[in-house]
């Protein structure tokens, strides 16, 4: 959890101007490196090509819910959402009545990029200033290094992925913040534009959540109010963004988009942190706290004892097993009693009469007399009497 005391403003600007500083930097780099493609809008990826075309038919006119690429087959219906889409539209709306579309397009594809980078950055820093102040600007130099997480925020790449690892960290950031009511309203905020955005990062969102379901379980008085600011975050942006964000495909089941699906599965699950928050001790009770660690205490010494008993358990039963794995050993022949009996193993050189004979860590010398079992011209050996009484 993070630290009770907020930075001083002019921490959180130094932060901001080093994450800035390094997206800029290096992003031009990146871009002049590959400008040749980038001034011909060759981008890195089918998918940025993809979301530039469904950009460009949006301001061309297609309705906001019609995500149909009609030039691909009898028109094929893509499964992303407007949310993505807003940046990039947004630059383009402005920068086109300055520079023209296509420069418009290609100031896009450049800077939208190094926008997404500096915000991830940023966040990574206020992320790492929470948990160890000294390490933030370190930690923001790693994060911009860290190829090839690094290439989503290359110039050119105008896909969802960038957004999603921003939206991403903001939930990580709130997740280690102080557990209040406003504070997991925003997670699960976050957690529901994640979602129409694409599902890509669900497993992350699922660890964060579970964290905060086991935060609850350790200090139920404490965490109760972020557990119920979870659930109704979450549940508030379906409200807003289904309205908003779904598409006329939106009962198509895509295996990876925002569809009524994948909304009914993010609603079922947002009602779990808000019945457990509901369910939590008053913040008023002054027992309550230690009461709830005390449970949980108790709880923590039983599965312990349990896990402790277990080898005991498992022994008892295998002694008690043991006499009837003994006597089926005269069942088979020498090969499949020395796969079935592990209490009483008998060496290969007992194939010939007498031997000795392995019975729980003890070896014993002992005559074998055997028969020729069936016609496989096998030795079957009977020491179902020393095994059992050595047990």
């Amino acid at each position: 959890m993070e630290r009770t005391s907020p930075d001083p403003p002019r921490i959180i600007q130094g932060d901001l101007v080093v994450a800035i500083a390094l997206a800029v930097v290096l992003g031009l780099i990146w871009a002049a490196r590959n400008w040749a493609g980038l001034a011909a809008l060759r981008l890195p990826d089918t998918d940025d090509v993809m979301r530039l075309q469904q950009v460009r038919d949006w301001l061309g006119g297609q309705a906001w819910s019609d995500l149909v690429q009609h030039r691909l087959g009898m028109g094929t219906p893509m499964h992303w959402t407007r949310v993505a889409d807003l940046g990039p539209a947004a630059m383009l709306t402005l920068a086109s009545p300055l520079l023209g579309i296509h420069d418009a397009e290609r100031l896009m594809v450049v800077t939208w990029p190094i926008m997404l980078f500096a915000a991830a950055l940023a966040l990574v820093g206020r992320i790492a200033r929470a948990l160890e102040p000294e390490a933030s600007r370190t930690a923001m130099v790693i994060a911009a290094i860290a190829y090839p997480a690094t290439t989503i925020f290359a110039p050119g790449r105008i896909d969802h992925h960038g957004l999603q690892l921003v939206l991403l960290l903001a939930a990580t950031r709130v997740g280690i913040a102080m557990p209040t009511l406003r504070n997991g309203a925003i997670l699960g905020g976050l957690a529901a534009v994640s979602l129409m955005v694409g599902l890509e990062t669900t497993p992350f969102f699922i660890v964060l959540g579970g964290a905060t379901i086991l935060a609850w379980v350790l200090q139920p008085s404490i965490a109760g109010a972020r557990m119920v600011g979870v659930g109704v975050g979450a549940l508030t942006g379906l409200a807003v963004g289904i309205p908003l964000f779904a598409s006329a495909q939106w009962r198509y089941p895509a295996c990876d988009g925002f569809t009524a699906q994948a909304a009914t599965g993010l609603a079922i699950l947002a009602l779990v942190p808000l019945a457990l928050g509901v369910a939590a001790p008053a913040d008023d009770d002054p027992g309550a706290i230690d009461r709830d660690r005390d449970a949980v205490a108790r709880g923590v010494r039983d599965r312990a004892r349990a896990v402790a008993r277990l080898p005991v358990a498992v022994r008892t039963g295998a002694d008690a097993v043991a006499p009837t794995m003994a006597r089926s050993c005269r069942r088979g022949a020498i090969g499949v009693q020395r796969r079935a009996c592990r209490r009483c193993r008998l060496s290969r050189r007992d194939a010939g009469g007498a031997g000795r004979i392995d019975m729980g860590g003890k070896t014993v010398s002992r005559p074998h007399r055997g028969a020729v079992a069936g016609a496989s011209g096998h030795r079957a050996v009977d020491h179902a009497g020393a095994a059992s009484r050595r047990l």
